[in-house]
């Protein structure tokens, strides 16, 4: 049997799975290499350290520690997701089970490879992090430099680049005193609704 005579022999269901399961595929191949040769960089959604507007990083002492929750709804899952609710239901559809039967067994499937997918790039992420976790309880007691002005009596934020871990971070910054200009040397005495509170180094 040729492939075009066994292609009309499927039925509609199964044609539909195969709509869905081979596109899914080559997607789904084409991401995975992409990102292990780094050409896709990590996954929208995938690292839970938000952006403020401004485009700076928004570090807290959950996202720092946690290693980034379990991202299920993104691309890259659903891609997988649809892969293997794909490939499932046409296996289940030839088989010879009922449309019904196999769409659920399918969807199942595709919900199960989409928790794993997601399980997986966690622990990706966490493992390329490992060397890098960090609270911002760790800069209390150290010395740093305002790099954004820190408005004065605790009435905004500014930033600082303080060194933890061999690392110069820059972390939002607030003060009780007056107003700190950018190059004025601090040092961090507290941690307050995750921002450093920083006082002038009095020359």
């Amino acid at each position: 049997m040729g492939l075009t005579e066994w292609w009309n022999s499927l039925s509609n269901i199964e044609h539909i799975f195969l709509y869905i399961g081979i596109p899914a595929t080559v997607i789904l191949f084409l991401q995975t290499i992409l990102t292990f040769i780094g050409g896709s960089g990590a996954e929208e959604g995938a690292v839970d350290i938000p952006e403020d507007v401004d485009g700076d990083v928004d570090i807290d002492d959950t996202d720092v520690e946690g290693g980034g929750a379990l991202h299920l709804f993104t691309v890259r899952n659903f891609i997988a997701f649809f892969t293997i609710f794909g490939w499932s239901g046409f296996a289940m559809s030839r088989g010879g089970s009922g449309t019904t039967p196999s769409i659920i067994v399918a969807v199942i499937l595709g919900s199960v490879a989409m928790f794993l997918m997601a399980l997986f790039f966690k622990m990706v992420l966490r493992l390329q992090s490992s060397g890098d976790v960090f609270t911002l309880n760790d800069a209390v007691g150290k010395t740093g430099v305002i790099f954004i002005p820190v408005p004065g009596n605790m009435e905004g934020y500014g930033k600082v680049h303080v060194v933890i871990g061999d690392k110069q971070r820059e972390l939002k910054a607030v003060t009780s005193g007056d107003k700190l200009a950018t190059g004025t040397t601090v040092t961090v005495h507290d941690v307050s609704n995750d921002r450093l509170v920083v006082e002038r180094i009095e020359s």
